[in-house]
């Protein structure tokens, strides 16, 4: 009967190692209840941290929509400035082409002008030089040609 002495050994051996199993199932369980009342505590930590940075984050999306909205008014004044800029510069280019065209006109009269008195010039001399007509005939031809 020997072999029910070393079955009965290795029982005891059995329950010594089944009894360390539960002491160390109740350690290891233990263990794991006080981690998760220990991230029960963090995730609270987690969630107060997270609600800073998101009130951190509104924050600054609040201020990038300030700057956009001052960037906004100043690309509406600078664009309003262009505008005026660029019929400012539309109306001084019609000034110079209206004054242009004017002198072209007034140049061209004055041009007929002394055409007509050089022509009429060069009839006096022509009739000085036949000496047919009187010196008073030529200064009244003279006064007329510059008075006309």
């Amino acid at each position: 009967m020997s072999w029910i002495g070393g079955l009965n050994d290795s029982f005891n051996q059995l329950s010594s190692l089944t009894g360390q199993l539960g002491g160390q199932l109740t350690t290891f369980t233990k263990e794991v209840l006080a981690e998760e009342s220990s991230e029960i505590i963090d995730h609270e930590a987690e969630v107060k941290r997270l609600k800073i940075k998101l009130i951190e984050a509104e924050a600054a999306i609040n201020e990038y929509e300030v700057q956009v909205a001052k960037q906004k008014q100043s690309f509406s004044a600078l664009e309003e400035q262009y505008r005026s800029s660029e019929l400012q510069a539309h109306s001084r280019k019609l000034e110079y082409e209206t004054t242009f065209e004017k002198q072209n006109v007034e140049g061209d009269v004055a041009s007929c002008h002394i055409e007509k008195i050089t022509t009429q010039f060069s009839d006096i001399q022509s009739l000085r030089a036949s000496s047919s007509y009187s010196s008073y005939f030529l200064a009244e031809i003279l006064s007329a040609a510059v008075f006309s």
